[in-house]
């Protein structure tokens, strides 16, 4: 035994005290404290990451309304406001003149139903000329009101030559993951008659 060892030996006996390891009460207490540690700090991981995976989805569907609206305003922009028009509840189509997508005069018609949403665009001036494509995904409710005299109506019948909506509001709903989140788009068709859309048909 060497001198570092003998001292600690007649350390012990000088004070009467004893070695000793953890008791089992101990073991328990300090195995409950860090199992109540790490359940707080994955609680806590896990709650980020469910509200990071909410927040990315709410992007996703953010990111499709925008890509929609902006279709929408720039089709309602070239709208030529004739009778041609349908307002109904689950779709809406018009006459527009879109020269770069269709060369000219086509019909777009925006059809809801399903999950999705579609806008099919048909060329009036190359027949057989149809581009159809889905606009908006995930959907799991939607609902269409027109703007006309002064009130929302979920649908517009066949009226006089000329008559359309001023405006249209579609509330939609998405659901993906079990998250739903709901928008309100609204776009004006005052555009169309202020450019007289009429007179630029003429000219074709």
């Amino acid at each position: 035994m060497d001198r570092m060892e003998k001292k600690e030996v007649e350390t012990i006996l000088r004070t009467g005290k004893k070695l000793k390891g953890f008791t089992l009460l101990e073991l328990l207490i300090g195995i409950a404290i860090m199992g109540i540690v790490l359940f707080t700090v994955f609680a806590g991981f896990y709650m980020s990451k469910k509200a990071y995976q909410k927040e990315e989805i709410r992007n996703d569907f953010y990111q499709q309304i925008r890509g929609f609206y902006m279709l929408l305003e720039d089709d309602l922009l070239h709208m030529i406001p004739d009778n041609s028009a349908r307002w109904n509840n689950n779709s809406f189509s018009f006459t527009a003149l879109k020269k770069e997508e269709c060369k000219g005069l086509c019909t777009i018609n925006y059809i809801f139903g399903g999950k999705e949403v579609y806008r099919m665009v048909t060329s009036l001036n190359e027949e057989g000329t149809t581009f159809s494509a889905p606009v908006l995904r995930n959907l799991r409710s939607y609902s269409i009101y027109y703007f006309l005299q002064n009130t929302w109506v979920s649908e517009v019948k066949k009226m006089k030559k000329g008559i359309n909506p001023r405006g249209i509001k579609i509330l939609l709903t998405f659901s993906k993951k079990g998250e739903n989140t709901t928008f309100v788009v609204v776009s004006s068709l005052s555009q169309a008659y202020k450019k007289g859309k009429r007179g630029e048909k003429k000219k074709m």
